[in-house]
């Protein structure tokens, strides 16, 4: 996985507007990012989400009956939907809307009139951040499925003697396994000779 190329088809975007023509022209300009859908409205946007479950979500604010921040907390609750990200669009320029935006789950934030080259841009990047996440994630599975085999004691031990991972699973090596092992202190878990 580390080493593989990542391929636009892969990626998956919503849009969220109640504009229609804003809707038309966001999807057009990020069509070749990936697979893009559309919907006009709050509860749509819950729905598709949790069907579809984008990598990124365009999220207008203002919209009628279930507004843009609702929509992201509805999403950031929802565990299909918590890791997309979510960028914002609005017409508003105070600070306000911007705290709140962040504040609410979103990780940027687009103002109207939209600049579709900067748009694309915040989507482009927010993608590749999600595919460096898959990278990391999958790397890190792989370590752990690789250390759980080695038939050693293997631990990382922070500057202050905390322990900070064990592959101890069974407590074979120590009266306690790698999760009762976390956060204790060498002298603690360790024989006095080898301590």
């Amino acid at each position: 996985m580390l080493f593989s190329h990542h391929n636009n088809s892969h990626n998956k975007v919503l849009v969220v507007d109640d504009e229609p023509t804003s809707l038309l022209i966001m999807a057009e300009s990020l069509s070749d990012l990936g697979e893009i859908v559309c919907c006009d409205n709050g509860a749509q946007a819950i729905e598709k989400a949790a069907f579809f479950q984008p990598d990124v979500i365009l999220l207008d604010i203002e919209m009628p009956g279930m507004n843009g921040f609702e929509v992201c907390q509805k999403l950031k609750n929802n565990p299909k939907t918590v890791q997309s990200h979510v960028i914002f669009v609005t017409s508003h320029n105070e600070q306000i809307f911007e705290y709140q935006s962040f504040a609410s789950g979103g990780i940027d934030l687009i103002h109207k009139p939209v600049d579709l080259n900067i748009c694309r841009l915040r989507v482009q990047n927010q993608l590749k951040l999600k595919h460096q996440e898959a990278q990391i994630l999958a790397a890190k599975n792989d370590i752990s499925t690789l250390v759980a085999q080695v038939p050693v004691y293997i631990s990382y031990w922070s500057n202050t003697e905390e322990n900070l991972f064990s592959n101890d699973e069974t407590a074979h090596w120590f009266s306690k396994s790698s999760e009762q092992m976390l956060g204790c202190f060498a002298k603690d878990v360790l024989p006095d000779e080898l301590y």
